[in-house]
């Protein structure tokens, strides 16, 4: 290897150690291993020392999907880099560094697209050097130098984020979403981000930074009180090119005072509205218990909550409604047992492509899952990890406390929320777990690098209490309450 080219390389990675705050005798192992390349593998001639052209494979991105997944986690690490910039009086990125937007940026692209585009490029080549193992799979072509210019000025906030001897490996997890494909043949993220619980506040920050790391899955729903603060994040998101609405999989969801069908457009026109968007992914029937409609999310009459003297199924023709509209690209029911579902297949001319319900170890909703399958209905599973936030969860079983699902944990090196989380997919279940933290939202992403064995998914499902975190016992006495049935 032309000993400028090793050069420009350990320039590279002498800046990722910078970055990633890795100890300095990595770094001697890093330029070793790269020494030991330039003497025993043959490169193909290069012109132009400038640029790179390496041939390599077993990569932590084998396809487009995974390589696009890689790239929007890096993205992220340059939107740090201009959040701390802007701090500085004002100054632009360019001022900041001293440099034009040409010079700086020579793609001529925003800050975040260069970024994607070409430090991926670079941390791909750095596995390679690592792996010493290169073949004929995916050519990468980067200008170090000019690459240089931007890390020499690129700033990490989180220096905790690799901890491992080899930092660059944790690049291996980092793999695009899978889609399961609905009976309508819309694909759907097979994990999704949660936003119940999530208050106003808190909410819009976690959804950038979902959106940030991977997540295209957000689930809303009009009773949480939070579509236009997430409305915000993804119209953010858009607008700073991390994301396009079609990248995107949104789901909201008909609260139950809205079960008269003349009222299903309109609410969902309004929620819209709210999350500045033309059209949901995804549109449910939240609850097939209806209440008394009016201005009062919750009508209390002296027996409690007024009910409504709505049908789900005539709920249902409504979502047909607005679906062939195109204002939902898919429509679909949650919390509906057997029955129900049986009742809205009986007069549907769009069958139900999801139905959304709780669903964890202590809850594995086994039979109402078959059952869904043989009609062609994926399950969401909502409080994946057993609604650890909700106030009654201090007096109840907990799901991430199970000594069973810790062993297993240790077994794979994984969190009890990760194997929780991957129970679920394996079940072809998608899984909508919440979280406003980075952390957690980073950790409940990193689970499509493991598979867990048949034996222990066994005892997994040998979990199961039947306990519902999620009752709503209050309108126990509603004709539809949906938890009287097995399943």
């Amino acid at each position: 290897m032309n000993r400028r080219m090793t050069k420009k390389i350990i320039r590279y990675l002498e800046t990722l150690i910078r970055k990633q705050n890795i100890l300095q005798s990595t770094m001697l192992d890093i330029c070793n291993r790269i020494t030991n390349l330039e003497n025993t593998r043959a490169v193909p001639q290069i012109d132009n020392v400038d640029s790179i052209f390496i041939v390599v494979e077993n990569l932590p991105a084998n396809t487009t999907a995974d390589l696009e997944s890689l790239k929007i986690y890096l993205g992220n690490e340059m939107n740090n880099a201009v959040k701390e910039i802007s701090k500085l009086g004002g100054a632009t990125i360019y001022e900041f560094m001293g440099q034009t937007e040409e010079e700086c940026f020579p793609y001529n692209v925003p800050v975040g697209d260069f970024n994607r585009l070409t430090d991926a490029e670079l941390k791909l080549i750095a596995e390679h050097l690592l792996d010493n193992d290169a073949e004929n799979e995916v050519e990468c072509k980067i200008d170090l130098e000019d690459e240089m210019k931007c890390e020499d000025n690129y700033i990490n906030d989180d220096p905790t984020k690799f901890t491992t001897a080899n930092p660059l490996s944790n690049f291996k997890s980092m793999k695009a979403i899978p889609k399961i494909k609905l009976n309508n043949g819309t694909d759907i993220p097979v994990l999704g981000l949660g936003t119940w619980q999530s208050n106003p506040g808190a909410v819009r920050q976690a959804v950038e930074d979902a959106i940030d790391i991977g997540y295209r899955h957000i689930d809303c729903a009009h009773i949480y009180g939070n579509q236009t603060e997430i409305g915000e994040a993804l119209t953010a998101k858009i607008s700073q090119g991390v994301v396009s609405r079609q990248d995107l999989f949104i789901t909201s969801k008909l609260w139950n005072t809205f079960h008269r069908p003349g009222t299903v457009e309109p609410i969902l026109r309004s929620n819209l509205k709210d999350m500045n968007l033309e059209y949901f992914d995804l549109y449910l029937i939240h609850w097939p218990t209806g209440f008394k409609e009016g201005d009062s999310l919750s009508p209390m009459g002296p027996d409690g909550i007024e009910y409504s003297e709505y049908d789900y199924v005539d709920t249902w023709k409504a979502m047909e409604d607005i679906y062939k509209k195109g204002l939902a690209k898919a429509i679909g029911i949650s919390n509906f047992n057997k029955h129900q579902i049986e009742r809205v297949l009986e007069i549907a001319t769009v069958k139900p492509v999801i139905n959304q319900v709780e669903c964890h170890p202590y809850l594995n909703q086994n039979q109402l899952i078959e059952f869904c399958k043989s009609k062609e209905i994926v399950v969401t599973a909502y409080s994946p990890l057993g609604s650890p936030g909700r106030e009654e969860a201090s007096k109840q079983p907990k799901v991430l406390n199970d000594s069973k699902l810790k062993d297993i944990a240790k077994k794979y090196g994984k969190s009890v929320a990760q194997i929780a989380l991957k129970y679920q997919i394996q079940r072809e279940v998608v899984a909508i777990p919440k979280s406003i933290t980075k952390k957690r939202l980073e950790e409940n992403l990193n689970i499509f690098d493991f598979t867990i064995s048949d034996e222990d998914m066994k005892a997994i499902s040998w979990l199961n209490k039947d306990f519902r975190y999620v009752g709503f016992e209050e309108i126990r006495s509603h004709r539809f309450y949906p938890f009287t049935d097995e399943y």
